[in-house]
Parts: structure tokens; C-alpha cells; sequence
């Protein structure tokens, strides 16, 4: 059995058997058998009965059972297949092979089995390279199939039970290709080609099985496919590139692993994991999922498929008739799907539905979905579409692709998207142009839509860029036509103008019923009813508009009622704009109308009134009909205007019109044939006759005209800023004229009285002009010309007469006197190619000074002619020299232009009106061809002492072009500068618009330029900035958004702080200007004091040096270390009472500063500890100072600039500021309660003040400050200065809550009269014994409550080591006075102003009694209370008679007998009054005084009556200061030495003379001059040094003339009444 030879025999056997059994061919060329259990072989062929290969099998190896011919039953335990080719084919009912499925698998039978039947069951396979072909002609399907491997492990495989159960399947390669035809198979009932619905499959015999015809059983446990394809295939119908096509499907690359695989009948399940690619591009990255496939279905469950850009998750089924319903996927497939959260790309749909390639979309699915596409439905949908498109709700879409076709039936919950989102669902919205859809910008909605795209219902609120709208609408949007709608619109706040593109239209409220179509209103119509709570308009918002009507293709129809608080008025009738020429018929009751509220009218115009308008017409011209304003009332700027009706009246006279409009203050009348508008060219058409050379005819044909017109006012000048805001007067006027263009004739009279334009006023204005056919004569005159405030011209004519091209100009203006002459005389010839002037002797005025136009003069103009003439015109040292010549390029003549000295100043105001230009220039121009394309050169430019506003630039030469058709100026130039300190500029600047400009650029290269230029723009920071700089700087840009960039090196700079008056040095360093930032980082300041550096850091960002806005930090420490070494003291404040006078001083100090914020509203905050080494100074000033009370001339006079009361300069600019400083007693604090009377606390101590202002905020002061030693400066009813020492070791302090004049007070301060006299005591108290006593006396006051009014306390001790100390006489008076506090404070004002106790109040005979003391005492006081009568009186007279008349008042009491009175007795038996009224003149350079004494006796032995003794003096200032003076007098005196006791002689004095007069107050100051130093102190304190070159301005006040300058020092008021004395 072991031999080949045995082995084939057997094999014969058997296939002779089953060849015999089978009735067909099969055949096995050689076999090698082992054992009886294996079977190798090779050449293995099996035919059908029609002899078609069945099997072709290169070689097959099997492992059957033992001795298995002797048995019945054959196990084949192993099957291999090598090289196979399988074909199955049948062209009827029945296949080819069906009778060997029949032989191996017979089904039982109740009659016997055939004897010698086999029965075969399998336990392994393996095949290679097999190739199978299945042709069904029957029902045209072919299958082709084929695989490089396939191993199968079977479990169980029973032919008998049609089983087959696998452990594993491994295929590599497969390919299985499915081509359909028309098959031979009878139709047995109509097809639908497209079902609404999938035919649901019918329960069928198994011979109507579509697949497992023979109820196969199939079973795996896994299944492996790698790179495998299938492919079906319709030859009847081409494929599509590009997308999924049902009917040709191809996809490759199929890798499949299945687990749990069974079919059973029809159906396939299994747990599948798939990866492949189909030819449309379509990729299945993933596909994970438990999967049911039949012939009708495809499911899903728990799903993961992953596409190129899509995943889908959860579930997903195909339901279809047949696996051809896929060649109709939109339509014939159901799909039904339920997803979480699913990614699916708008472009893998687009596979199967191309119109969505366009969508460009990520959606985001959740919800339900069923349907084919063709009609879809979803339930508890969430859909994001990208970024912007969002839907929350329900759907069904039928319809789709077809957008347009598309039916939508939507419940929105929540659905939002944009109009760049909706294009690229309907990309026809972008043909809609009105509305502006794009606008709306985003769209969310609630409610429901119902209908298709373009047709549609919708209820909802809709929510837009624009506003939000709850619509109850149905619009139908045609491709072409207006869209047609109907329903309710509501919308709080909806910006209408941009949706409707009308820029006059803002936001508007309303609640409308409409029916209408289209928008435009050209085109469209509406009925609308609706209430309008608001619309914006032209800017303005109108409230409460109701309106019902019509408006039908421009015409309106209904009524519209206003009740807007400005525009109160209902209006009722049709306006119809409809036709050519529009019609109106309408009455209206205006009860107001405020134009310039309502943006109509610039002016503040108020009308009330009622308007009956029926006219046609779209102008005046063609106006006809009536329009009248009764009841007017018209109010402008609040007052009534003479104004109550206008009436406009225009009617048809055969060919002619009449045109009537009147009103109270004025009228207007034409009558004849005018059509107004065409005016200009009929008076082209006239100058066209009179300079037929030069200016053309008109190019197109001009209306005839024929008509005469007449204007007359009244009071018109109310009304003329109506018509022009720099218009005035017209009152009484009258023009009247006429144009007859079928004559060639035109007249013009007019009469003004008064009319003025701008800074222009004209009085007693005529003209009078008239022409012809051929010549043309105006004439006319104004009596005055007054320019400005200033410039006045008297009287000014003219005369112009022109014909065939030669016009006489004669100007004369002003009077008698030659300056205020101007007289011009030319002839001026015009050609066809260019003008010819000549000039008699000719004069003008520029800023007061004549230019003189030489006589002969000439210019001429013209194109292809040699030029000639020249033109000088000169004013002193001026001269501008003008002359034509040929051009060297062209055929045109050139004019050069020679300036020499010319003054900058006069024509300031025209170049530069806003600013002061000064200096003289000098240069040669060059004009090349004068006209439009004119070309201005110079080569030669010089300017010398050229300053711009107060910044001196220079001399300065420069070379420069300009063209005229570009507007492009060329500038190369630089300063002249002797010490070597130069600017070069190169200047490319580009006029002809603002775009040009955005090429401009300056170009500067500084040398050793000083940047005191910078002030302009840091100077309400900064001043005072010096030094230099070196390097390259650009500005580009236009003029207002100019951008600086550029590099530089500092030389010698330093800056002033404004706010601290700091001067600080800055290291040399570069300096860097980026586009709008300049960056500060590694600066170094050095403070000029105590040479100590300062670091900055931060940046300056700006717009062109405009809008900054400031990031800067400025510290004493060294960034970025510690310790004191690094972080040394400044002077960090450095101020006076003129620079601020709320708080001032020296300070020297460690912190920071930063300054943050744009310079409209900046923040500074500073950090200042003081320093513990050196010595600072610290006043707060009290703002309820009584200086501010003090009549003028009491308050001493300040030569120089005045500083103003706040260092920012910039009132435009706000700053608010903090300032922390931490005292230490190294600080002397002073606290000024009056800066007049001098009170003030001085003192030492420690403390933290906060301190916050600003140029808008008040000021405010944080912190207590507690006072260690000082002293408190008391004046005694602002008399009498006495200091008073604080106590050391009290609880001394001023505390501060924000209110800097309500700090609180706590302080014990001690006063020391010196040997005090106790005589007074000893009269009232004491024992005569202590009348010579003399000790000190300490006067102790409590100050309380706050500092501005403090309330005093006084006790009185005595001296510690006073013998009197214990002495009970003494202590006890004391006490005595301590107990009254009317004592008390009697006493301590004696104590404090004449150094002894106060006199008993009762006493012996006033004129006997008195003594020496009290005699000091009395005139002492006197004098005081007259001070302070003058004040007072003073005060009272300013407010009266202004502030150069003061009244002078003083007074005395002696006595009059001094010779005879014994000399232990003085006693006081008269008084002086003397008083004045010092009057000044000529700015205070001659002083009257004219003033009397009166002479009071006061004992009763003396019979003289009171005298009134006049005193006049007249006083001549010399010099500027009033030291030198001629003095005129005359007074009368009383002579007491010759005298008796009834009377005295008057003496009469008159004379003259002159003197000096020099106030000190150190015997040095008499030998120099203090009021040139103060002047010199001053201009280093002020922040902005003046001008040198300037003379000082006059100050028109007395006291400067008459009192010397100095600083912080007040002086007694001059006195016009001599003090008493004797002669």
C-alpha cells in the first residue's frame, strides 16, 4: 500500500467510482498516499455534466480517516489547495454543480440510503492562489472572486447538517467583484425605481433565499481578511468621479477582522473591525461595531467609524430593497441613526451628496436621525455646523440635495449661525442686496420655520447683530422680483440703517402690522399700521411716531403723527414721488420742530406752525402751486425771530412763470423765463463774450433765459447766520437786476447797508453792473472795511471794465492818510493762450506797511510766445521781484520770483494762522509752466532768525521742489548755526490727499540740535529741557498721524520736573524713538543738588507726539539691588508758594515715581522718605489765607512773568497725583495757618502724609505728623509777630483726615516775656512793693481743635528759678487773672504785644494819668486800627471803583504843648486825622493825592474848634520802578510854637522837587540792587524763562510805580498825608 504504484490504483478506484456515480469527468493525475491516513494530489480536475471546468486544482493534500475506503464515513482531517480555479456558472434555475452539492449532502429519506453512499466531514483547510467565478446569467449577476491565502481551522463541518463551525479563517488578499447585467430571469412585477420607503423583506422558502440558498449554516470564531478589494460594477450605467457611487463601488485596501461570525439563512452578525478606502476618496479609518448584514440591511450597533474627517458613534442602519437600491443611496436607502456627540466633515457627506462640497463644515451630531436623505428626520437634535452654526431642536428636511427644493419643517429651540455660514448652505442669499443681509452678521432664533428657503413661515424671536425681531411673518424671496410678506414685526432695537443701506437711518422701535413686497421703497409697496417708539435719523432719535397708510412705488398715503418732544406735528395728505415730476398735497400742524436738535439746521431754530402745501415740482424751477406757513413762530438761540408766515406762489403766464416768495422781513420776486439752476452757464455764455479768448463757450447749449428779479429785506440780520454761519446783517437791503440772454443784456443794482462775513464787516455797501453783447462795466464802493478788531479800511472802491479781452482794474482804498492807502491800477490782456498785466504805480498795505509796485510793470503769460515784463514790488528793505521768462523745456514761459528780506511776521497769519512765524527770507524761485502743472523751484532758500512760536530755529538754507500735479514737495536744507549745532532735513511730503500723505517722510540728521524744541510737547511735564543731541530721526506719515522714529545720543541734557520744580542732569545716552513709543529703559538722571543719580525705566507711548500715554517709573535705587549704597537721596521737591500754594519746599529724600495713564488723565504717585543726613523744608499753606482779603495795594508787587497757581500749563491735560512723604526730624515742617499775618507752626518731629490732587480733584491730606520741638509763630490781631516755643515731651501733632483745612490741633506752645514790669499788678493786686519788680513772665497756650481756627488756652508761670515763684502775692494774682478768662487773655495780650501786664481798667483822669507807656500803647494801636480800617475800606472801594483808586486813612494823638509841659508829666491834649485818595494816571506814572488833615483838641482848656487842613502832592515817576520821582505839593499846617491856648496860626506851604526814594531792610541792601537779584531768583524758580529779547509788560497798577519789588517781604502802604510835624 506504501508503493506509488498500489497508491494510484486505489485513486483510480475512487474516481472511477465517483466519476461513475457523479456522471462527469473527475480526474487526479498523481496521488501519494501514507499510512492509509494522508493523501498528497497533484493534477486534480472536476467537470460539470456539460463538461466546464468546475475545479482545475494544481495540488491538493488531505488527511482523511484510516483505511477510509473501507469505510462509509470519510473524515478529512486535513485539506490543503494549491493553484485552484473554481468555477460556478448557470444560465437558468439550476447551477452547474448543484448535483454534487446533491451527492454529498442527500437529505434523508424514508426510502433505504444507496448502498456504497459517502459521507465527508472536514477538520482543516488550507488554500492557496484560488480563484473562483461565479456567473449567473440567470438573474445577470457575476461574481468574481479570488484570494493569494486562505487557512481554515474548522471546529465542525457536517455536509449531511449543512454545517460549518471554524475556529479561525485567515484570508490574505481577497477580491470579490459583483457585475450586474440584464439576466435571463423572467420580471415578475413592476420595479419602482424610487420607492418613498424600502420594500421590507418577505418571509420566503428557502429556495427564495437571496443569499444561502441552501440554509447553510456558517459559524467562526474569527475571521481574518487583509488587503483585500471588492468591486461591484453596472455596465449599463457610467460611474461619477468623485463621489460615492452606489453602482460602481471599489473598495481596496479592506482589511477585516471578524469575531463571533455566524449565517444563518440570509443573515451575517458579527463583531467586525474593518479599515479600507473606496474610489471616491472616501476613507473608513475605523469601523467598529456589532454588525448585521442581510440582503436588505446593514446595521450597526455600539459604532465607531471613523472617514477622513468624520466619527460616528452609537448607532447606524441601511435598510434598502436590494444591495442595487445603492445605485440610488439619496433616494432608496433608509437610513436610521442614533448619535452621541458624532464628528461628521461637510465634505465626507459630500461623497454622497455632492451639492453640500460647498459646505466646508464640521458638524457636531447628537439626536436621531431617519430617513433616506432625500427626506430626513430628526428628533432631539443638537447640531454644530463649525464655529457658528448651532441648531437644538427638531427637523425634517425633504428634498435634499437640492437646497432650493428642499421643504424644511423646523422646531427650533435653540438655532444660531452667521451670514458666512448661511452663504455656504444657500450660496443664492448673495444675490439679495436689499436687505443687506451680511449685516446681520450672526442670527440666532427661537421658534419655528416652516416652508422652503425661499418660501417660508416663521414665528419667533430672532435675534441679529443689528437687533432682535419677533417676527410672526410668511416671505416668499423670489430669485428675481421684490420679496413679498405679510404678518406682525416687533423689535425693541433694530439698527434699520445699515440693513436697508441708508446711512440717515440709526436704530429703531416700533411694532408694525404690514403687508407688502419688496424693500426698496423705488420699488416696493407696503400697508403698514405701526407704532414707533423710536427711529434714529440723521442723527437724531425720534420718539413716538404712529403712522397708518400706505406707500405704493414712492407714493405715500395715510397719516403720520410726531409727538417727539422736538418734533411735535401731524401730517396728513400724499406725497407721490412716483413720477417725473413729484407731487404734494398735504396739510400739516407743526406745534415744533427744534432744527438743530434734530440735526437739520446748524443754527438753534425753533418753528411753530401749520403748513397748506399743494404744488408739483422737484425744484424751484419747475415748482407750480402754493405752499404757505401760517401762525408761524420762529425762535432762534431762544429768541423770537420777526417771522410769522411764508407764503410761496408760483404760476404759468403763457411762456412766462411767476415766482413769489414772501415773508414779513423779506421777499423775493422773478418774472419771466429763468430756469435758476442753469444760471452759472448763462453767465459763462456772458463771459464768454467778454473774454471770448480765454473763456470758453459753454460745452453744452444754454436754456434761454429772459427774466427780471428783485430781493428786498427787512430786518434780515436774525436770518443771515441761517444761510451762513459767518453771515451777518443784510438788513434793509435791496438787489434787483435782470438777465436777457435773447438781448445779450444783464443788470445788477444793489444797496446794502451793513453786511459782514467772518472778521469782515462792510458798511454802506453799492454796486452797480451792467453788460452788453459786447463789453462789460461793474462798478462799486463800501464807505468802511473793518478787518478784525483792528485793521480798519475807511473807504474802498472799485471799478473793473472789460471788452473783447482787455478789462481796466482800478482799487482804491482808505482816506486821506497815505498809510491807510491802497491803490491799484492794471491793465490786464487775456489770450487764448495765456494773460498779460500791466501795472501803473500801485501801492498796498500789508500789516501796516506799504508796498510799492513800481511804475511799468508787467507779467505775461503765454504759451509759444517769448516772454518779457518783470514785476518789482518793495516796502523798505523788502523786495519781492517777479518776472516772466522762456521756458528752457517747454513752449511756456517760467516765472521767477526773487525774495529779499522778506518779513516772515507779516504774512504769519495767512501761512500759519494758528501759530507765530518771525524771521526775514531771502531766496530765488523758479515757476516752472504756471498753471496746472506747474513745477516750483529753489536752489537758494534762506532764512535768517527764523523762530516758530518761541522756539528759535535759526538761520536755515534749504533747496526745494514742488510739483503741482503730484502735490509732491521736495525739501533738502539744514540750520546755520555757529557753535556747529546744526539740523539737516531731507522732506518728501505728498499734498495731493490724505492717502498720499501716508508716504511722507522727514528725514533729520541732528548734530549737537538742542532739544529744547521738545518743551511743545512735554511741557505740561517738563521744562526747562537743555542739551543736546546727535543722530537720524524720520517722521512719516500724514501730518495728524505723523510717526517718529530714529536713534539718538543725549549731550549735556538735563529737564525740570513742573510738578516738584526739579532740575535733574541726564547721563549721555543713546536714545532710541520707536514707532509710537519712546523707550526709557537705562536712563540716568543726576540731580543737580546733591549729585546723586536717579534711574528710569518704563516707555512714552504717543500717536505722532499727540495722545500719550505714559508707562514710566522713576526710582532712587539702582534697579535690581538692595542696600543704602544703591539707593542715595535726592532733592526730590523744590518748591515755592508762586508754584503751588498749597504745599512747597526743599526736600531731599529717597523713593519712587510713576506716572501711568494717557496724558488727559495720567496718574502720578510718589514715594519720598526723607532723608535721616540732610536738612529738608516742608510748608502746608492754609487755603483760607487772608492774603486773598488784602486790597491790591496793600500786597506787594512782583516784578517778571507771573507763575500761575498750578503748574500745569495744559489745562487739556489731567493729572491726578498721590505724594507720600515719610518725615523725619531732619524735616522742618511748617504749617501756615495765615500767609499774610505770618501765623505758622514750625516744628520737627516724624511722620506719614499722604497727599492727593489733581487738576480737576481737590486737595485732600492723609496722616498725622507729631511734633518733637518748634515753635508757633502767633500775631496777635494780625499786629504783633510773637513766637511761641512747643513744649518738648507733650503729645504735640497735627492730624490730617482729608480736609486740609480742617486738620486737628494739638499743641502746648510757650511764649517768654522778658523782665516784665509788675507795677500794673501793684495797682490792682498786689502791695505797691512789686511796682519795680521785673521778672519773666511765661504765657503757656493750648491749641485745640483746627488748625485753620484754633482755640486758644492761656495760662501764665513764672520763670522756674524766680525768687517769686513761692511768694504768695504773686501766685495768688496770677490765679486771680487765670480764673477770668476776660483777664486772662487782657493780660496775655499785654504780656505778648508791649512786654508788661495790662493797666487796671478804672483809674485817675485820662489826661492826667496817662504816662509814657500808655501813651506808646495808645498810638501804637491807633495806627493798627487804621491799618485795618484801610483794609477793610479798601476792599469796599476795589469792588466799587476798581483797583488803581485807594483811599488812605491814619491818625495820631500828642501833645500839642510840648515846651511847656513839665517833665514828669505828658499828657495828651490832641489828635490828627489824616486821610487821602491817591488816584494814578498814565499807567501809573504820575500820582495825585489829594487829601486833608483835621486837628481834634481833646483838653478841655484848649478853645481851638476842629480843622480841616487840606494836602495836595502830585508825584512824576522817572524811572520805571518809581525811586526817582519830581514831587509837586501844597498843604497847610498849624504852627503850635507860636500858639496859645485859644488857637494856633496856619502856615501855607507850597513847592516842588525831586528826590529817591530807596526802601531796605539791612543797611546792605541800600548799596545794591535787591529788586535785580529778586528778578533774577525769580526767573531761576520759573519754569518758563521769558524772553529776553521782549520788553517786560506794562503793569497798569499804582503799586508798581510807587512801591520797590521784593520777594516774601510785605511793606507799609504808601502814604499820600505827611505825617505830622513841625515846621
Amino acid at each position: 500500500m506504501q508503493t506509488p504504484g498500489v497508491q494510484n490504483w486505489l485513486i483510480g478506484k475512487v474516481t472511477k467510482r465517483l466519476s461513475k456515480d457523479l456522471q462527469t469527468r473527475i480526474d487526479i493525475r498523481h496521488v501519494n498516499f501514507s499510512l492509509f491516513n494522508k493523501m498528497h494530489l497533484q493534477g486534480v480536475l472536476v467537470e460539470d455534466r456539460k463538461k466546464d471546468t468546475i475545479l482545475s486544482a494544481g495540488e491538493i493534500t488531505v488527511n482523511i480517516t484510516d483505511w477510509f475506503f473501507l469505510k462509509k464515513n470519510i473524515e478529512l482531517k486535513y485539506i490543503g489547495l494549491t493553484d485552484a480555479y473554481i468555477q460556478l456558472q448557470r444560465t437558468d434555475s439550476v447551477w452547474r454543480h448543484q448535483f454534487l452539492l446533491d451527492y454529498f449532502s442527500t437529505p434523508a429519506s424514508k426510502s433505504p440510503k444507496k448502498e456504497g453512499a459517502i459521507n465527508i466531514a472536514f477538520r482543516e483547510v488550507d488554500l492557496r492562489n484560488i480563484l473562483l467565478k461565479k456567473k449567473d446569467a440567470w438573474t445577470g449577476e457575476d461574481l468574481t472572486f479570488s484570494l493569494t491565502s486562505l487557512h481554515v481551522d474548522p471546529k465542525h463541518i457536517d455536509f449531511d447538517r449543512k454545517l460549518i463551525d471554524i475556529n479561525a479563517l485567515t484570508i490574505n488578499k481577497p477580491y470579490v467583484a459583483l457585475r450586474s447585467y440584464d439576466g435571463n430571469k423572467p420580471e415578475t412585477e413592476n420595479r419602482n425605481d424610487s420607492p418613498a420607503k424600502p420594500e421590507k423583506p418577505k418571509v420566503a422558502g428557502p429556495q427564495e433565499l437571496e443569499w444561502n440558498a441552501g440554509r447553510w449554516e456558517v459559524k467562526a470564531a474569527r475571521i481574518e481578511i487583509n488587503n483585500g478589494t471588492f468591486k461591484t460594477d453596472n455596465d449599463t450605467i457610467p460611474p461619477d468621479a468623485g463621489e460615492f457611487d452606489g453602482r460602481h463601488i471599489e473598495f481596496a485596501k479592506i482589511d477585516i477582522d471578524l469575531r463571533k461570525v455566524r449565517w444563518w439563512m440570509d443573515t451575517i452578525t458579527t463583531q467586525i473591525d474593518l479599515t479600507t478606502a473606496e474610489r471616491s476618496g472616501l476613507l473608513v479609518k475605523k469601523l467598529a461595531a456589532n454588525a448585521r448584514v442581510t440582503p436588505r440591511e446593514i446595521t450597526f450597533n455600539n459604532l465607531d467609524l471613523q472617514t477622513n474627517d468624520s466619527r460616528l458613534t452609537d448607532y447606524f442602519s441601511m435598510k434598502f430593497a436590494s444591495f442595487a437600491s445603492m445605485n440610488r443611496y439619496i433616494s432608496d436607502v433608509h437610513m436610521e441613526g442614533r448619535f452621541k456627540k458624532a464628528n461628521v466633515n461637510s465634505d465626507d457627506i459630500a461623497f454622497f451628496a455632492p451639492a453640500m462640497r460647498t459646505w466646508k463644515k464640521k458638524i457636531i451630531l447628537s439626536g436621531d436621525i431617519k430617513g433616506p436623505v432625500a427626506s430626513l428626520t430628526g428628533h432631539k437634535l443638537e447640531i454644530q455646523a463649525g464655529n457658528q452654526t448651532y441648531f437644538a431642536g427638531d427637523a425634517t428636511l425633504s428634498g435634499l440635495p437640492d437646497i432650493d427644493e428642499t421643504f424644511i419643517d423646523i422646531k427650533a429651540n435653540d438655532f444660531r449661525t452667521t451670514y458666512a455660514d448661511a452663504l455656504a448652505f444657500a450660496p443664492a442669499l448673495k444675490k439679495i442686496t436689499v436687505p443687506d443681509l451680511a449685516r446681520l452678521q450672526y442670527l440666532n432664533f427661537v421658534g419655528s420655520y416652516t416652508g422652503f428657503i425661499r418660501d417660508f413661515v416663521t414665528y419667533g424671536t430672532l435675534r441679529t447683530a443689528l437687533g432682535t425681531v419677533k417676527t410672526d411673518v410668511n416671505m416668499k424671496i423670489p430669485a428675481t422680483g421684490n420679496p413679498v410678506y405679510s404678518g406682525n414685526v416687533s423689535t425693541d432695537n433694530f439698527n434699520l440703517g445699515p440693513f436697508l443701506k441708508n446711512q440717515d437711518l440709526g436704530f429703531v422701535s416700533f411694532n408694525a402690522k404690514l403687508k407688502g413686497a419688496g424693500f426698496d421703497p423705488a420699488r416696493g409697496s407696503v400697508a403698514l399700521s405701526a407704532t414707533v417708539n423710536y427711529v434714529d435719523f440723521n442723527q437724531y432719535r425720534y420718539k413716538n411716531i404712529t403712522a397708518d397708510g400706505e406707500i405704493n412705488n414712492k407714493v405715500f398715503d395715510g397719516k403720520l403723527k410726531v409727538a417727539d418732544p422736538n418734533a411735535d406735528l401731524d401730517l396728513n395728505g400724499l406725497v407721490d414721488f412716483s413720477k417725473t415730476t413729484p407731487a404734494f398735497n398735504f396739510i400739516s400742524d407743526i406745534r415744533k420742530i427744534r432744527f438743530k436738535t434734530l440735526n437739520l439746521f446748524q443754527e438753534n431754530i425753533e418753528l411753530t406752525g401749520k403748513i397748506n402745501a399743494q404744488f408739483t415740482g422737484k425744484s424751484i424751477d419747475d415748482f407750480l402751486g402754493h405752499a404757505t406757513v401760517t401762525d408761524a413762530v420762529l425762535i432762534r438761540n431762544d429768541s423770537p425771530l420777526s417771522f410769522d408766515s411764508l407764503a410761496i406762489y408760483s404760476s404759468q403766464e403763457e411762456d412766462k412763470k411767476r415766482l413769489h416768495i414772501a415773508s414779513n422781513e423779506f421777499s423775493v420776486d422773478l418774472f419771466g423765463i429763468y430756469n435758476i439752476r442753469d444760471l452759472p452757464n448763462s453767465v459763462i455764455g456772458f463771459l464768454n463774450r467778454y473774454y471770448p479768448a480765454y473763456i470758453k463757450p459753454p460745452t453744452r447749449a444754454v436754456k434761454e433765459q429772459a427774466f427780471s428779479f428783485e430781493i428786498k429785506t427787512h430786518n434780515f440780520d436774525a436770518f443771515t447766520p441761517i444761510i451762513d454761519s459767518s453771515l451777518g446783517g443784510l438788513n434793509n437791503a435791496s438787489v434787483t437786476g435782470s438777465i436777457n440772454t435773447f438781448t445779450n443784456s444783464l443788470a445788477l443794482d444793489a444797496e446794502v447797508p451793513f453786511f459782514s462775513y467772518d472778521r469782515l464787516k462792510f458798511n454802506d455797501v453799492s454796486l452797480t453792473g451792467r453788460g452788453n453783447y459786447d463789453s462789460l462795466s461793474l462798478t462799486g464802493r463800501t464807505t468802511n472795511i473793518l478787518i478784525g478788531d483792528s485793521l480798519n479800511v475807511p473807504l474802498a472802491l472799485f471799478n473793473i471794465s472789460a471788452r473783447n479781452d482787455v478789462s481796466r482794474v482800478m482799487i482804491y482804498s482808505g482816506g486821506a492818510a497815505g498809510l491807510d492807502q491802497a491803490r491799484l491800477n492794471t491793465l490786464v490782456r487775456t489770450y487764448s493762450n495765456g494773460v498779460k498785466i500791466e501795472f501803473a504805480p500801485s501801492s498796498f498795505v500789508l500789516n501796516g506797511k506799504t508796498w510799492n509796485i513800481e511804475n511799468n510793470g508787467e507779467l505775461e503769460f503765454r504759451q509759444n510766445v517769448p516772454a518779457h515784463g518783470q514785476l518789482v514790488l518793495r516796502e523798505s528793505s523788502q523786495e519781492i521781484r517777479i518776472r516772466t521768462l522762456p521756458s528752457d523745456v517747454g513752449s511756456w514761459n517760467d516765472i521767477a520770483v526773487t525774495l529779499k528780506d522778506l518779513n516772515l511776521g507779516d504774512l504769519s497769519k495767512y501761512i500759519v494762522p494758528d501759530n507765530r512765524l518771525e524771521g526775514m527770507a531771502s531766496g530765488d524761485f523758479l515757476l516752472e509752466n504756471p498753471g496746472k502743472n506747474m513745477r516750483i523751484i529753489s536752489n537758494n532758500f534762506m532764512g535768517r532768525g527764523i523762530r516758530f512760536d518761541n522756539d528759535s530755529l535759526g538761520d536755515i538754507s534749504a533747496r526745494m521742489v514742488f510739483d503741482l500735479p503730484t502735490r509732491e514737495l521736495v525739501v533738502n536744507g539744514k540750520t546755520l548755526h555757529p557753535q556747529q549745532k546744526d539740523l539737516a532735513f531731507n522732506i518728501n511730503l505728498f499734498l495731493k490727499d490724505h492717502q498720499s500723505q501716508q508716504n511722507n517722510i522727514i528725514s533729520l540728521n541732528a548734530t549737537s540740535f538742542d532739544i529744547k524744541y521738545i518743551n511743545r510737547f512735554l511741557g505740561f511735564l517738563f521744562s526747562d529741557m537743555q542739551g543736546e543731541i546727535t543722530g537720524k530721526f524720520d517722521l512719516k506719515g500724514p501730518f495728524d498721524q505723523l510717526n517718529i522714529v530714529g536713534k539718538g545720543r543725549l549731550h549735556k541734557a538735563g529737564l525740570r520736573v513742573n510738578f516738584t520744580q526739579c532740575y535733574y542732569a541726564l547721563e549721555d545716552n543713546e536714545i532710541e524713538l520707536k514707532e509710537n513709543e519712546i523707550n526709557l529703559d537705562g536712563i540716568v538722571l543726576r540731580d543737580t543738588i546733591t549729585n546723586n543719580p536717579v534711574y528710569l525705566q518704563g516707555s512714552i507711548a504717543h500717536n505722532s507726539f499727540k495722545n500719550m500715554f505714559f508707562d514710566v517709573n522713576v526710582s532712587t535705587r539702582k534697579p535690581g539691588t538692595r542696600g543704602a549704597a544703591n539707593n542715595r537721596p535726592v532733592q526730590v521737591l523744590n518748591t515755592t508758594y508762586n508754584d503751588n500754594k498749597t504745599f512747597y519746599g526743599k526736600v531731599r529724600a529717597t523713593g519712587s515715581f510713576s506716572l501711568v495713564g494717557p496724558e488727559d488723565n495720567a496718574y502720578m504717585k510718589i514715594d519720598a522718605i526723607a532723608s535721616s543726613k540732610d536738612e529738608s523744608t516742608f510748608t502746608i499753606a492754609s487755603s483760607s489765607s487772608k492774603a486773598g482779603q488784602m486790597p491790591d495795594w496793600l500786597v506787594e508787587r512782583k516784578f517778571g512773568e507771573a507763575i500761575g497757581d498750578s503748574i500745569y500749563r495744559d489745562k487739556t491735560s489731567k493729572i491726578t497725583y498721590d505724594l507720600d512723604v515719610t518725615a523725619n526730624p531732619k524735616v522742618e515742617m511748617k504749617f501756615v495757618m495765615d500767609d499774610l499775618t505770618g501765623d505758622e507752626i514750625k516744628g520737627r518731629g516724624s511722620g506719614t502724609l499722604n497727599i492727593h490732587s489733581g487738576t480737576t480733584e481737590p486737595l485732600s491730606i492723609h496722616g498725622r505728623f507729631d511734633i518733637t520741638e518748634g515753635s508757633y509763630n502767633y500775631t496777635f490781631q494780625s499786629f504783633f509777630k510773637k513766637p511761641f516755643e512747643i513744649k518738648k515731651g507733650g503729645e504735640n501733632y497735627i492730624s490730617w483726615t482729608g480736609d486740609p483745612i480742617r486738620a486737628n490741633l494739638n499743641l502746648e506752645a510757650q511764649y517768654k516775656a522778658e523782665r516784665v514790669s509788675f507795677s500794673p499788678l501793684a495797682k490792682i493786686n498786689i502791695d505797691q512793693a512789686y511796682a519795680n519788680t521785673r521778672e519773666n513772665v511765661y504765657v503757656t497756650a493750648l491749641l485745640t481743635g483746627l488748625l485753620s481756627k484754633p482755640d486758644f488756652k492761656f495760662r501764665l508761670e513764672l520763670d522756674p528759678n524766680s525768687k517769686y515763684r513761692n511768694d504768695f502775692n504773686i501766685t495768688n494774682a496770677l490765679q486771680q487773672i487765670e480764673t477770668n478768662e476776660t483777664e486772662v487773655t487782657r493780660q496775655v495780650t499785654y504780656l505778648i504785644v508791649f512786654n508788661s501786664f495790662a493797666p487796671p481798667e478804672t483809674g485817675s483822669n485820662f489826661g492826667s494819668t496817662v504816662n509814657e507807656f500808655t501813651y506808646n500803647t495808645i498810638s501804637s494801636l491807633s495806627g493798627l486800627f487804621f491799618n485795618e480800617i484801610n483794609k477793610k475800606l479798601n476792599n469796599e472801594l476795589t469792588k466799587i471803583l476798581g483797583a488803581d483808586v485807594s483811599v488812605v486813612f491814619n491818625g495820631s494823638v500828642y501833645n500839642r504843648n510840648i515846651l511847656s509841659t513839665p517833665s514828669n508829666n505828658f499828657d495828651i491834649n490832641q489828635a490828627n486825622v489824616n486821610g487821602a485818595i491817591l488816584v494814578p494816571l498814565f499807567k501809573d506814572r504820575f500820582v495825585i493825592s489829594l487829601g486833608s488833615s483835621m486837628e481834634v483838641p481833646l483838653a478841655s482848656s484848649i478853645q481851638q474848634s476842629v480843622q480841616f487842613l487840606p494836602d495836595v502832592t502830585a508825584a512824576w515817576m522817572l524811572n520805571q520802578s518809581g525811586t526817582i520821582r519830581l514831587n509837586f505839593f501844597y498843604r497847610e499846617n498849624l504852627d503850635y510854637l507860636t500858639t496859645n491856648s485859644t488857637g494856633a496860626a496856619k502856615l501855607k506851604r507850597t513847592g516842588g522837587g525831586i528826590s529817591f526814594r530807596k526802601e531796605f531792610d539791612t543797611l546792605g541792601e541800600i548799596f545794591r540792587n535787591v529788586r535785580k537779584q529778586v528778578q533774577r531768583e525769580m526767573l531761576l524758580q520759573s519754569p518758563v524763562r521769558p524772553d529776553s529779547s521782549k520788553p517786560a509788560p506794562s503793569d497798569s497798577s499804582l503799586q508798581k510805580r510807587v512801591e520797590p519789588a521784593l520777594m516774601e517781604k510785605k511793606k507799609e502802604p504808601l502814604s499820600a498825608t505827611p505825617k505830622p510835624k513841625v515846621d
